[in-house]
């Protein structure tokens, strides 16, 4: 199992105490279209190659532009990760936190 890390992007208070922390995991897909000035299929597939990179590239050359993105998504699960409690400490002040489920 992976370990829990709650992101530093969710702000909790004492008023979330009891709330729960959900996780949503999305899969996506792309076609992605691009048109390509060239002398022939070799040299488009070249520049292709030389223009482009693995991550989503959607900008555009003066021999490459992009012409067509499609999105296919599907949402694969959503599942309770954490849940937002008050802990003490020593001192006896209380902190709120996410705990792990």
């Amino acid at each position: 199992m992976e370990e829990f890390k709650p992101t530093d992007d969710l702000f909790v208070s004492d008023k979330d105490i009891g709330k729960k922390i959900y996780e949503i995991e999305e899969e996506r897909v792309y076609v992605i279209k691009h048109q390509v000035l060239a002398n022939d299929k070799d040299d488009a597939h070249k520049k292709y190659l030389d223009q482009s990179d693995i991550d989503l590239k959607t900008e555009s050359s003066s021999d490459v532009a992009c012409s067509s993105v499609k999105d296919y998504s599907k949402i694969n699960k959503t599942e309770i990760v954490g849940v937002v409690v008050e802990e003490e400490e020593e001192d006896g002040e209380k902190t709120t936190i996410i705990e792990r489920i």
